[in-house]
C-alpha cells in the first residue's frame, strides 16, 4: 500500500539518505503499518493497540497509523469514510437494540459510566 506520489521542493536528508530537490517520492505506508518496531505483531488485527493504558483512544497524530496519509494532500476520501462509518453506526443503533449477553460487564465511573471490555452483546431488531 503506497501513498500519493510527492515531489521534493528542496533537497534534504531522511534517516541518512540524501534526497535531491525536484525528485519523486512514493511513501510506503505498508512499511509503517507493518513495522514490528511500531506495532507488536503487526500482522494480527488488534484494535486495542490504539488505546492507552486507561482505555482511551490514542490520537492518530501521535502514532504510526496513517490509513489516509497525512497533511494537506491526505486522502480525499477520508471525510467520506468517516461519514459512512457514522451513518453505519447510526443505522445499527436505529434498527437494533444492543443488550449485554451476560453479567460480565464491568463499569467504572469516569465522567459518566465507562465499560471495560471485552464483553458479549446481543443485537435484536427493533
Amino acid at each position: 500500500m503506497f501513498g500519493f506520489i510527492r515531489v521534493t521542493k528542496d533537497e534534504y536528508n531522511f534517516h541518512g539518505y540524501h534526497v535531491p530537490s525536484n525528485k519523486y517520492v512514493l511513501p510506503n505506508i505498508w512499511s509503517v503499518h507493518g513495522d514490528a518496531k511500531n506495532w507488536p505483531d503487526p500482522e494480527r488485527i488488534s484494535p486495542e493497540r490504539h488505546l492507552n493504558e486507561d482505555g482511551f483512544v490514542i490520537r492518530p497524530e501521535v502514532t504510526n497509523f496513517v490509513p489516509f496519509g497525512r497533511g494537506p494532500r491526505a486522502c480525499l476520501g477520508q471525510q467520506l469514510a468517516k461519514t459512512e462509518l457514522f451513518l453505519i453506526l447510526a443505522t445499527l443503533l436505529h434498527r437494533y437494540t444492543f443488550l449485554a449477553a451476560d453479567d460480565s460487564i464491568k463499569t467504572r465511573k469516569f465522567i459518566g459510566v465507562t465499560c471495560t471490555g471485552p464483553f458479549l452483546v446481543t443485537a435484536s431488531r427493533r
